[in-house]
């Protein structure tokens, strides 16, 4: 017995001796850092180009109050890993402003500090092209108001809402979404007056919603999606269209006014009773397999 109680006691004391003679792992150099575009900085061009490559970050966007600021990020992160950085270029009548996190990951991310980016966008009046190509991102981005050519994102492994609360100031053109194994939303799409919304992606889980004042008559959404779970609202103060090719896909169309237009092997359309007399017209174009996709008319 006194045996097995020194042996235990021996292998307490070698263990202890170890742990302290192994060098303690050094904590996190966190810093912050802020990037900024004045309206200095992007005097009076033609069109602003304006990129966010983002990897392991925690994001959030909000208005800025100050008339002086473009954009302004100011972002915490560990030295150690990647440092945050903002590049900059000017060439004729554009202005290019690239902000990157210094690395990026994919739907696997799991073992580096988030980077935690508060980025503020202050009132411009610049046609702009956003592009936002995030991996391992969380976090608000909220985009109205802004005055938006176009709006292109590129997300994998996110978990992220975005909102356009307010009307943009622009057209959006194009607003372009390519990702998958995501969680995201996006609110009041309807307040870009978009004319192409396009979708492409698979495994992710979306809830995309079509309210909010639109100016123009005709607006185009195609969605190609597989293993998807996709939500759609749409106003009833609008005339829908709806053409899907699904599957293997569950459709699942809600509210008020639908007729179905046709139903055919894999072919299901569906078209609002109240269509030609509207003056505001949403075509909805989709192919989906292995995904449940529900519309829903409010």
């Amino acid at each position: 017995m006194n045996i097995r109680k020194e042996k235990i006691t021996y292998l307490l004391v070698s263990l202890a001796v170890f742990l302290l003679t192994v060098p303690a792992q050094a904590p996190a150099a966190q810093e912050t850092k802020t990037l900024e575009i004045t309206k200095n900085d992007l005097g009076g061009p033609g069109e602003f180009l304006l990129s966010f490559t983002l990897g392991g970050a925690r994001v959030t966007v909000t208005p800025s109050a100050d008339e002086n600021i473009i954009v302004r990020a100011v972002v915490t992160y560990d030295s150690s890993i990647a440092e945050p950085s903002l590049s900059t270029s000017a060439q004729a009548d554009t202005y290019s402003a690239e902000f990157s996190s210094g690395f990026t990951v994919d739907r696997d991310y799991d073992g580096y500090p988030l980077q935690e980016w508060d980025i503020t966008v202050g009132a411009f009046d610049v046609d702009t092209d956003l592009t936002i190509a995030g991996g391992g991102v969380g976090g608000d981005i909220e985009l109205g108001g802004l005055p938006l050519r176009s709006c292109s994102l590129t997300m994998g492994g996110v978990d992220t809402d975005i909102y356009f609360s307010t009307p943009t100031t622009r057209q959006v053109e194009e607003l372009f979404i390519l990702g998958g194994g995501m969680n995201i939303g996006v609110y009041e799409i309807g307040n870009t007056d978009f004319q192409d919304f396009r979708m492409i992606g698979g495994g992710f889980i979306a809830s995309l919603d079509f309210e909010g004042a639109y100016e123009s008559a005709q607006h185009d959404v195609r969605i190609i999606g597989a293993g998807n779970r996709l939500r759609i609202t749409v106003p009833s103060d609008a005339g829908e269209k709806l053409d899907v090719l699904a599957v293997g896909a569950l459709v699942d169309v809600t509210g008020s006014g639908w007729e179905r237009d046709r139903y055919l092997f894999f072919f299901q359309d569906f078209v609002t009773s109240d269509y030609s007399s509207q003056p505001v017209k949403l075509d909805f174009d989709m192919t989906v397999a292995g995904s449940l996709l529900t519309v829903d008319r409010n």
